[in-house]
């Protein structure tokens, strides 16, 4: 979950490293969600929920949370689940604005 702007390289790359038991549920940015394209191959194993109504459900049904800078952090952090952030500014700006809150 957390906010999607495009799948890339490195989201398909962490989806075949994953495996066959996992399940990927992508939560787009609204300017982008609707095209967003995942690959046929992956469509059984990367979803795109970004028009699922309720973000609270997907929270209580996952496992854990992938996120860039979207503020989903905050109301994840209620549910004591592991964080992880993508920091995409890393590789251009060196740092990375927020770090595992839990």
């Amino acid at each position: 979950m957390g906010t999607v702007r495009s799948l890339s390289e490195k989201e398909i790359n962490f989806k075949r490293r994953l495996g066959e038991d996992y399940v990927l549920l992508i939560r787009g940015h609204v300017v982008v969600a609707s095209k967003l394209n995942i690959p046929e191959e992956f469509r059984h194993n990367i979803i795109n929920v970004s028009k699922y109504p309720d973000i609270q459900e997907l929270m209580i049904a996952s496992d854990m949370l992938v996120t860039d800078y979207s503020s989903v952090m905050f109301v994840y952090a209620n549910t004591n689940k592991p964080m992880y952030f993508y920091c995409y500014s890393l590789d251009e700006h060196g740092v990375c604005v927020v770090s595992n809150m839990n």
